[in-house]
């Protein structure tokens, strides 16, 4: 018996549990693209003079670059992926690395590779169909987009360039969750590595791109060495609707293969149903906080914490200490600066920027939220919660103690973003003053009552239908995402945006807090805990 032997069956066994996943997910892809290609056309394709000032305002402001990436020029093309490009590429990854850790490390954790192993299957057979299921996602979302900005009148050449440089961002990430799945001990530890490592490859392209040069035209980037170690930054570099960089594609070959050849080794390594890292031992005795509800919780929460707290702090320095930066690119510009004031810079320029990323890390936290409450599902599918429920434990208590401390948390990372930026702002810039450290930590802290919505939300799928949670709990971070970042571009009808609770939090600093909307959301929230607490007490386990 070969070590691929059975590859093929269980190839056939991920395409058909993923029958209904897979293609959602890449339908939503094609649509995403489908939706935006004609509303940045409708906006920027009529004349040539609104794609060069679309190009020369955002090659000089850093918080496009930030997120959107280095532009390459005026064509619409480049118009698009400046959009885009970013936003497609983590929906990508996240579609691989998720995919890769179902049909591997899940498969271990619930027992399915044991009575798989039982049969005829080679070593090495289900990372393989993993990886080929993954790579056959990735080509088939690659050539529908290559087909959708044909079909809408782009450059073949460019659109089959940006589409292939989704297409090796995806594989990359497969890649990666291949390694992470073999590494960690859990699903759900080698899913957190995985989007870690989306998180860490988004933010050394985004300070690259910050950090990158504006060439002589004016109307294009040229990015720092950051960005090329990101394999999201190579897909920005191809610029394929201006030079098409084919050769970029080498990173990604060479990547992939190295990535690759590291998951296969691992995996002929280990154990089954071990991770390469050991479990960490314990003490002896159990601490007594364990002995409730409360205190399980809170053990069971504590790593999440921590890793998001690490992103928080970071994401808080990095945006205080380009704060300098910005501000110079403002000052030299009268007729930039009297735009941005009028849009909410105030008198503090460096507020725009602060508002800007303080709202997009207020969502963040949102992922953090939905993130920490899946562990109630996960404690309930994987058999922990029965024996807990077995005794005295309250329902209703066990998951008030989940909520509770996920809220404890999003304050505690939104706080620390806020302390981050202001220390870090604190550092480089003379003007700034200790009061700014407390300004900008209440505008972290004005994004929570919309984070309680998202939990109460989270919380009620898991007491209705817990076999949807997972997905109806990122369909709600996804929607406030998209309505945040496209929203206005697409223009969205306002009765549609005015679902996000991200929305009715005014962009503090540029802007003063609001009571009304923060009340109104925190007792929304509240009341969608209470429709998750008795609906939770009236349903069965499920574990399946």
């Amino acid at each position: 018996m070969g070590a691929l032997t059975g590859t093929g069956r269980l190839i056939r066994l991920a395409l058909r549990r993923d029958r209904v996943k897979l293609p959602m997910w890449i339908l939503a892809i094609i649509a995403f693209m489908a939706i935006e290609v004609p509303a940045i056309n409708e906006v920027y394709g009529k004349t040539e003079e609104a794609r060069m000032a679309y190009a020369t305002t955002t090659a000089s402001s850093l918080v496009s670059r930030l997120f959107g990436g280095p532009i390459g020029g005026p064509e619409l093309g480049e118009i698009l992926n400046n959009e885009t490009f970013a936003f497609m590429a983590v929906l990508v990854a996240f579609m691989s690395t998720l995919l890769i850790v179902r049909h591997t490390r899940q498969n271990e954790e619930t027992g399915r590779s044991e009575i798989i192993a039982s049969a005829v299957v080679g070593r090495n057979a289900a990372l393989t169909a993993a990886l080929i299921v993954a790579l056959g996602a990735n080509v088939v979302a690659a050539t529908l987009l290559a087909l959708t900005m044909i079909g809408f009148g782009l450059p073949a050449e460019g659109s089959i360039a940006t589409a292939t440089a989704y297409g090796a961002i995806g594989i990359c990430f497969a890649g990666i969750a291949a390694i992470t799945a073999q590494v960690a001990d859990s699903a759900r530890s080698a899913n957190g590595l995985a989007a870690a490592a989306v998180g860490i490859f988004f933010l050394l392209r985004a300070v690259g791109d910050a950090l990158g040069k504006i060439n002589p035209d004016g109307m294009s980037v040229t990015s720092s060495w950051p960005s090329w170690l990101s394999p999201i930054g190579w897909g920005q570099q191809i610029h394929g609707f201006v030079q098409a960089n084919w050769a970029i594609f080498g990173l990604f070959g060479a990547f992939i293969m190295l990535a690759t050849a590291t998951a296969y080794y691992l995996n002929a390594k280990r154990d089954v149903g071990l991770g390469m890292l050991p479990a960490r031992k314990g003490p002896a005795y159990a601490a007594r906080s364990l002995l409730s509800t409360w205190g399980l919780a809170r053990r069971l929460q504590r790593g999440t914490l921590i890793g998001w707290s690490i992103v928080f702090i970071v994401m808080g320095l990095t945006t205080g200490l380009i704060s300098k930066e910005f501000a110079s690119f403002f000052d030299s510009s009268p007729e930039l600066r009297q735009y941005l004031e009028a849009i909410g810079g105030g008198e503090h320029i460096h507020d725009v920027l602060f508002s800007a990323m303080t709202a997009l890390m207020g969502i963040t936290a949102g992922a953090y939220v939905i993130h920490g409450l899946q562990r109630m599902r996960s404690e309930e599918s994987n058999g922990h919660l029965e024996p807990v429920l077995g005794t005295s434990v309250n329902r209703k208590l066990w998951v008030l103690s989940h909520f509770v401390y996920v809220a404890t948390g999003a304050v505690i990372v939104m706080v620390l973003f806020g302390i981050s930026t202001g220390v870090a702002y604190l550092l480089v810039e003379e003007s700034a003053s200790l009061g700014d450290i407390w300004r900008l930590t209440i505008a972290s802290l004005a994004y929570v009552p919309a984070l309680l919505v998202i939990g109460g939300a989270a919380a009620l799928t898991f007491g209705l239908l817990p076999r949807a949670t997972v997905a109806l709990s990122w369909l709600v971070f996804v929607f406030c995402l998209f309505v945040s970042q496209f929203g206005e571009l697409l223009k969205i009808p306002q009765v549609i945006v005015n679902i996000s609770p991200f929305t009715h939090i005014p962009p503090m600093p540029s802007e003063p807090f609001a009571l009304l909307p923060a009340a109104v959301l925190t007792v929304a929230g509240l009341l969608l805990l209470a429709a998750a607490l008795l609906s939770f007490r009236r349903r069965d386990l499920t574990t399946a």
